[in-house]
C-alpha cells in the first residue's frame, strides 16, 4: 500500500457481497467505447473469481467459495498454513465450499487478507488500469486531496477518504470515467455510508440499553 499527499486510509466494510459489488463498478474503462468494453469484462471477470462467497451453514458454521479453482487453492493452503480447521464439503450445484466454525471467522478474515489483500472501501475506490489511474492520482494530487493505492484480488486501486469525495468525483469526471460507472460507485457510496450510520446507531442504542444495568 502507498499513500500520496497527507493520506490516511479509511477503515474498510468486512462485507463479501459489497466487496463484489465494488469490484463490478470499479474496473469499468473510461474514454473510448473499446476500453469500456474491456473495462465491463473484467470487472465481470473479477467478479466470479475474486469474490469469496461466506455464507452461514448453521448457527455455529460458516462457509466460503470462490469461484475461481486458483484462489479456493490458495485459501485452503493459508488455512492450512495457519492451523486453522475447516472441512471441505460439495455445496449447491455441486460447488466445493469450505466450511469453518464461526469462532474461528476473524481469524478467516484475517488469513483472507493476507492472501488477497484488505478490500478498498466501497464507493470510495476504483481501478482502472495503470495509465488511467495514474491520469488520476496526477489530478488528486493538483487538488491536494489525501488517497492511496491497494492491491486487493491483484487489481491495483486509487482508494480515498470522506474528505476526498469532490475531489476524486471531479477528477474522474476530468478523466472521463464512464458515467454509468460513476453513477454506480456514488450509488454504493451512498449505501455505504447509510449502512454505518445505521451500525453507529444501533451501537449508541445498545450502549444506552447496558448503561442502566452498569450503574
Amino acid at each position: 500500500m502507498s499513500f500520496g499527499q497527507n493520506q490516511r486510509p479509511n477503515k474498510p466494510l468486512k462485507h463479501d457481497a459489497q466487496d463484489c459489488a465494488r469490484v463490478l463498478a470499479a474496473a469499468f474503462g473510461p474514454m473510448t467505447r473499446k476500453l469500456q468494453l474491456i473495462g465491463c469484462a473484467l470487472a465481470f471477470a473479477a467478479l466470479l473469481t475474486g469474490c469469496g462467497d461466506v455464507t452461514s451453514s448453521s448457527d455455529s458454521r460458516l462457509t466460503i467459495h470462490y469461484a475461481n479453482p486458483s484462489d479456493q487453492k490458495r485459501l485452503k493452503e493459508a488455512l492450512r498454513r495457519a492451523k486453522i480447521p475447516f472441512e471441505v464439503n460439495n455445496g449447491a450445484g455441486g460447488r466445493e465450499e469450505l466450511s469453518y466454525e464461526s469462532r474461528f471467522q476473524e481469524q478467516v478474515t484475517g488469513v483472507r487478507n493476507e492472501t488477497f489483500g484488505v478490500a478498498p472501501p466501497m464507493g470510495r475506490s476504483i481501478a482502472l488500469g495503470a495509465e488511467h489511474n495514474a491520469l488520476l492520482t496526477e489530478e488528486l494530487r493538483k487538488k491536494n486531496a489525501p488517497f492511496w493505492t491497494v492491491t486487493y484480488h491483484e487489481y491495483e486501486y486509487i482508494a480515498w477518504p470522506p474528505e476526498s469525495d469532490e475531489a476524486a468525483d471531479a477528477a474522474l469526471q476530468l478523466i472521463s470515467v464512464n458515467p454509468d460507472s460513476f453513477a454506480a460507485m456514488k450509488k454504493m457510496r451512498e449505501a455505504a455510508d447509510a449502512e454505518m450510520r445505521d451500525r453507529t446507531s444501533r451501537s449508541n442504542r445498545s450502549r444506552e440499553e447496558r448503561a442502566p444495568a452498569e450503574r
